[in-house]
């Protein structure tokens, strides 16, 4: 057995054994006593998992302190949060045990760093939340044991344990498939909380050779996530899978060029009446506004009209759209900086800020936020300049569109570009460099959008290959891979046609 291997089996070994010995006190198998003729005086005393937090193992409570007023259960703990309630399955019968410490395992090794020092990680806070489900359906637990098992395989080398996670995920799909059949259960939380679960499964595994799989799962969740409506969506569950699906629909609408449901008024509104947006969710905003303008342009360059004039005022209107993108994203980068100049003050000299995940900035960290409002702003200047490029010069052109033209004009300078263009570069890079695996989903947009602005300087090429790289190989990210292979094919046809 290779080393990989053992090392899984070793974080889950303490499991098992608790696994066996509940067993044992439940009278549902045989020790050594019994089967020697001996009288077996029994596990009297509750076993409780011994969990390793930031700090290390953590040390159990005295056992008969940690036994819950109800006996016949077992409490399985996988983190502390913000020092309230940790993320548990409550209550699973002595079978479930050892999953559920498979399951804590991931969580650990998968979480992001808080704010503040000396908290355990709780980003991203839909799995947080979706851990802290008591008694979850079996469609839940399959979804999160197939996220367990394939990705503590895969980083550990053990094919045995990824091709159990495989085979539980296929089980996954099929009770989600009856499920959504069901009027109950297609709108039930714990639905989408698993239908959530599948979308992250397939960015690991990414289970066809393009992004068809990715695509179809984001859309389908997108789906019941419509279905449900917008103010189902308040609750910390549901606002907090709604927030991470957005992204999610983002970058597949960017990719795909297509407008979303997420970009109508009371979708951008309504599931925050209770609340304000972070930083993270307002940039995600200009995404789908960028992604519908991304539509209207390939729509343009379809009815081949040219110079015709008809088309004077779609063009600028998306030029205006544009601009207030374009404003807009320079105004959060501005308020970025300051959250992680106020951050930066608080930590001690040397403190890589850049890598906490902050109020401000939702379930990501700072420097992936930064990354991400980059990337947006480069393919705002880069589908404005395509627009102006081909169709401007033939258009004649009022007053009002000519400010237009000038306003936008210094987003376009292509020292900026560059200049944006290496910055992303450098946050890409430290991001990957970070040792928190819910971030790196997150890179997709950036490395595509730096991948295009840096084509034609080599050294900078291959710098970006490298990090595709490295995310799809060392992080284990099939997706990513999936990314790459699409080349060109993501960028907007109008770019790609300009002066053609």
């Amino acid at each position: 057995m290779d080393s990989g291997s053992n090392a899984l089996k070793k974080q889950l070994w303490s499991a098992y054994q608790e696994d066996r010995k509940a067993a044992l006190h439940a009278g549902e198998g045989k020790c050594a006593c019994t089967a020697s003729g001996r009288q077996c005086e029994g596990y009297e005393k509750y076993p409780v998992f011994i969990n390793r937090g930031q700090q290390g193992l953590q040390k159990s409570k005295r056992l008969e302190e940690a036994r819950p007023a109800q006996a016949g259960h077992v409490v399985a703990s996988a983190v502390s949060s913000h020092g309230k309630r940790s993320p548990i399955v409550s209550s699973p019968a002595c079978r479930y045990l050892f999953e559920y410490q498979c399951i804590s395992v991931f969580w650990e090794s998968f979480s992001a760093r808080s704010v503040t020092a000396g908290r355990p990680a709780s980003d991203p806070a839909w799995l947080h939340h979706i851990l802290n489900i008591p008694s979850p359906t079996d469609i839940l637990r399959q979804a999160l044991l197939s996220l367990a098992y394939t990705r503590l395989g895969r980083l550990n080398d053990d094919a045995a344990t990824v091709l159990r996670g495989q085979q539980v995920y296929g089980k996954a799909l099929k009770a989600m498939q009856q499920a959504l059949y069901d009027p109950h259960w297609s709108r039930h939380e714990e639905t989408l909380a698993a239908a959530r679960c599948m979308v992250l499964y397939e960015s690991f595994e990414s289970t066809s050779e393009s992004m068809t799989s990715w695509f179809n799962h984001i859309g389908g969740v997108a789906r019941i996530i419509e279905v449900r409506g917008p103010r189902t969506h308040r609750k910390p569950l549901q606002r907090t899978i709604l927030e991470s699906m957005r992204y999610n629909a983002m970058i597949a609408c960017m990719m795909r060029r297509q407008n979303s449901f997420f970009a109508q008024h009371q979708w951008l509104t309504e599931p925050w009446m209770d609340d304000t947006k972070s930083l993270e969710q307002r940039y995600v905003d200009q995404g789908f506004v960028l992604s519908s303008m991304y539509e209207k342009s390939d729509a343009m360059l379809q009815r081949n009209l040219g110079g015709d004039m008809s088309i004077r005022e779609e063009i600028f209107e998306i030029l205006r759209r544009l601009l207030d993108g374009l404003s807009n994203l320079q105004d959060l980068s501005q308020e970025l900086a300051e959250v992680e100049g106020q951050y930066a003050r608080s930590k001690p000299a040397g403190y890589n800020v850049k890598e906490l995940c902050t109020p401000q900035t939702g379930e990501v960290s700072i420097a992936v936020a930064s990354a991400t409002i980059i990337a947006l702003e480069l393919s705002c200047a880069m589908l404005a300049a395509a627009l102006v490029d081909r169709y401007t010069d033939r258009l004649h052109l009022d007053d009002d569109d000519s400010g237009i033209l000038a306003d936008i004009s210094p987003y376009l300078d292509q020292c900026r570009i560059f200049t944006l263009s290496r910055q992303l570069l450098q946050d890409l890079q430290t991001c990957l460099e970070g040792n928190f695996d819910c971030t790196r989903a997150r890179l997709i947009f950036p490395l595509n959008v730096v991948r295009w602005e840096l084509r034609e300087f080599p050294e900078d090429s291959a710098k970006v290959r490298e990090l595709f790289d490295f995310a799809a190989a060392k992080g284990k990210y099939r997706i990513v891979r999936s990314v790459q292979k699409a080349g060109r094919s993501s960028v907007p046809s109008i770019v790609l046609n300009v002066r053609k």
